[in-house]
């Protein structure tokens, strides 16, 4: 398998830091920043040529590891870079792998629901997978035409790792590992900063187990959006700037800025975290200011060439480097940053962002919870749902436990973290602990900045995720030493809560009814939208038949787009696919002299006279999905029947179950693009009794005296226009409740191409 190459050149980045005297956890996680980088770079220049596909990917990953395996034999001068000036505190005799098989197992359970499941999160289907999917297609990163303004002005590193591992895998099967990954390590990276603040191997084992242990992590961490894969960088930018405090030297001033750089790359949130996670490592690592004021060119060097691509193309896009202050570009509506910077609007948005967190298992008590902190609000002189402090279109709540990534609180590392920061101050740790309280003020200043520079949303849950695995390492240190007796109780009790997490995930469960090994992967793409999953899936199916290679899709109406992408296959390569529609602002992203693709899938657009007109070109061949419409320039593709005489009107009842009723013959018209067989299914029944029925097919009898019970049999078509027609061999009769001469009825008949899952298209 291809993807074995970006991971061979991680391994050898690793293996030649290990060669250095590091630690298998440093070489770990100064590995990945390298790899990272290394990432970014290969993009990047494939991206300048249109080269990004799968040879050149695969070439560009064997060079690098080839060049960096052949610098390995001659080895680094690293040995001090690895060694920590805080000496671990190794006399707790307790056995950190009490916590160990814990973490290991919760991420065995993430690493199955990753392999087997498919992204399937509303904002994954809206802008990260669609993104990866057109770039694939585009064979460059460059912003294209699009509707949705977040495929393109969003950080793009996540997605940069997304769409290698797309075109090395041929598809979306491993694309959730970017994020299962990002948090793995970050509870790699948890455990080594509790080292470096004097942890014992207990405390770091402790740290870790707690980083595994978020909900909303756990949650997120098998899907296909960027939080958990943010937060890895973030902990980089936390882990670094306390290992370039203690060495101050150009390695650790690398590391750092490039995990700076890839951090801002990944997450806009990181203009907020990443400055104040790196001056909280410094400033626990007692930093010689004169000393490293000489390396700052460096951080901006490597930052601003790092980030500097993506801000040129958002600048010629919307004339911000990043991007228009409104996800949707309308005015305020949907702005990102709060317009209400005072001492009480700031305090007031750190209340609303802490009340997420304060939820407990009884929706009565949160109700309370919710109106004491609406009350305190109020006090400060504010209203709990200013629109200038709140997302556009929300109210401010607190939400109940969810089983959801994208609102699922933390109540209990919220909980822990306050709880640790009141033993600090009662205990005065300043006094021995220094460089803890100083940890755990820099992780609470990065909370109030978030706050208080963003509006608040409801799933802001999950943008927290950084503040909560950062707090971890103190929770492990704080607790282990003012509070050991409770270490334990807490892990059990943390590993009992996150349990159901892991194990139930409401998007990708691994047990009971609708788990991922129950549900086919293609059905699981339609998990919170499920309304799409029939017609999206019966339009799909008409392009297995070849008959069109170079597919437009329009999402206008309806952002929901990848399911429909990933039925198509991208990554396959049979078909091509482009994106249609655009705005203003993105129609001269375009390509210039576009050649007219042969079909046009405009989801969300049945009805709409707009897009009949704009798509006229197309009107050879119209069909009807649902809420979507495909349009061809080919008069025919696939089958299309009819019922088109001899048929009283369809009769409907509950669970979509419909009736077709003949006084003694009706005719079904069947136009297929080819020769072929169709298999034709359903029930017949009667009103007089007993009775059977015959078809024919273009005036030749097929089958005769066929009984009035389920039936199911094939009939071969010619290409072009037949008929079938089904007849009764007694004649009709009324019934009491039906005045109509009533002799045979289809219940629910299907009409597929034989040997394939096709249907063909059934017009009533």
């Amino acid at each position: 398998m291809y993807l074995f190459f970006p991971v061979a050149v991680y391994a050898i980045f690793v293996y030649l830091l290990r060669k250095s005297q590091a630690g298998w956890r440093d070489s770990t996680l100064c590995g990945a920043a390298i790899w990272g980088f290394a990432l970014f770079v290969i993009t990047e220049l494939l991206s300048i040529s249109k080269h990004l596909s799968l040879w050149p990917v695969v070439i560009s990953w064997a060079l690098i590891g080839a060049g960096v395996y052949l610098a390995s034999k001659w080895g680094l001068a690293l040995d001090g870079d690895f060694r920590s000036e805080q000496i671990s505190a190794e006399n707790n005799p307790c056995d950190p792998m009490g916590f160990v098989w814990p973490a290991i197992l919760v991420f065995f359970f993430l690493a199955i629901t990753c392999l087997v499941a498919a992204p399937n999160t509303s904002d994954a289907m809206r802008y990260h997978m669609p993104r990866v999917v057109y770039w694939f297609e585009y064979k460059s990163i460059a912003h294209y035409a699009a509707v949705e303004y977040c495929q393109l002005q969003m950080p793009p590193f996540a997605e940069f790792a997304m769409l290698h591992a797309f075109i090395l895998a041929k598809g979306d099967r491993f694309v959730g590992f970017i994020q299962f990954f990002g948090f793995l390590g970050s509870a790699v990276a948890g455990s080594v900063i509790a080292k470096s603040l004097g942890g014992s191997r207990y405390v770091q084992a402790f740290a870790a187990l707690l980083c595994s242990l978020l909900p909303v992590a756990v949650l997120e961490s098998s899907g296909a959006k960027n939080d958990c894969f943010t937060s890895f960088w973030l902990m980089l930018v936390l882990y670094g700037g306390l290992r370039f405090g203690q060495k101050c030297n150009m390695f650790w001033a690398v590391i750092s800025a490039i995990s700076m750089g890839l951090s801002i790359l990944t997450k806009g949130t990181c203009i907020i975290y990443s400055p104040v996670f790196f001056a909280t490592g410094l400033c626990c690592s007692g930093f010689n200011p004169k000393r490293s004021i000489r390396f700052v060119p460096v951080f901006i060097a490597f930052i601003f060439f790092i980030n500097a691509p993506h801000w040129i193309r958002n600048y010629e896009f919307s004339g911000s480097p990043l991007g228009f202050a409104s996800a949707t570009n309308t005015g305020k509506d949907f702005t990102f940053q709060n317009e209400d910077l005072s001492p009480a609007g700031i305090l007031s948005n750190v209340l609303r962002n802490s009340a997420l967190h304060v939820s407990t298992p009884v929706s009565q008590v949160n109700r309370y919870i919710e109106t004491l902190f609406r009350f305190l609000i109020r006090k400060l002189g504010r209203d709990p749902n200013d629109p200038v402090a709140l997302w556009t279109g929300t109210t401010f709540a607190i939400n109940d436990p969810s089983l959801h990534e994208s609102v699922a609180p933390n109540p209990q590392h919220f909980g822990l973290f306050a709880a640790c920061l009141g033993l600090l101050i009662y205990f005065r740790a300043w006094r021995t602990h220094r460089s803890w309280v100083i940890y755990g003020l820099g992780v609470a200043v990065s909370f109030v900045a978030f706050s208080a520079l963003l509006r608040w949303q409801p799933w802001h849950t999950r943008l927290h995720m950084p503040f909560f695995l950062a707090a971890c390492p103190l929770i492990a240190l704080v607790l282990e030493h003012y509070a050991p007796k409770t270490v334990k109780a807490i892990a059990l009790f943390l590993f009992m809560m996150a349990s159901p997490l892991v194990l139930t995930n409401g998007l990708r469960p691994l047990l009971f009814a609708g788990n991922i090994f129950d549900v086919p992967r293609i059905d699981r793409y339609f998990q919170e939208h499920a309304n799409l999953r029939s017609s999206y899936q019966q339009l799909a199916e008409n392009f297995e038949t070849g008959f069109c290679n170079d597919v437009g899709v329009d999402s206008s109406l309806n952002f929901l787009e990848y399911p429909m992408l990933a039925l198509l296959k991208p990554g396959e390569g049979k078909i091509k696919l482009r994106q249609m529609s655009s705005t203003p602002f993105t129609e001269r992203l375009g390509p210039a002299n576009p050649v007219p693709p042969c079909a046009i899938i405009c989801l969300g657009c049945a009805g709409v006279l707009t897009k009949m007109e704009a798509y006229k070109d197309y009107s050879s061949k119209v069909r009807v999905y649902g809420e979507s419409v495909l349009f061809s320039k080919k008069a025919l593709f696939g089958c299309d029947v009819s019922f088109v005489s001899g048929w009283y009107n369809r009769e409907v009842f509950s669970g979509d179950k419909w009736i077709y009723w003949t006084q003694k013959e009706g005719t079904i018209q069947i136009y297929s693009d080819k020769a072929q067989i169709i298999s034709i299914a359903g029930e017949a029944t009667s009103v007089v009794r007993p009775n059977s029925f015959e078809v024919t097919i273009s005036d030749h009898k097929v089958y005769s005296h066929l009984p009035l019970e389920n039936f199911s049999f094939n009939v071969s078509v010619p290409e072009g226009q037949s008929t079938v027609t089904f007849k009764s061999e007694l004649p009709g009769s009324a019934t009491r409740n039906d005045a109509r001469p009533l002799a045979l009825g289809l219940w629910n008949v299907s009409f597929k191409v034989a040997g394939s899952t096709r249907s063909c298209l059934l017009h009533f």
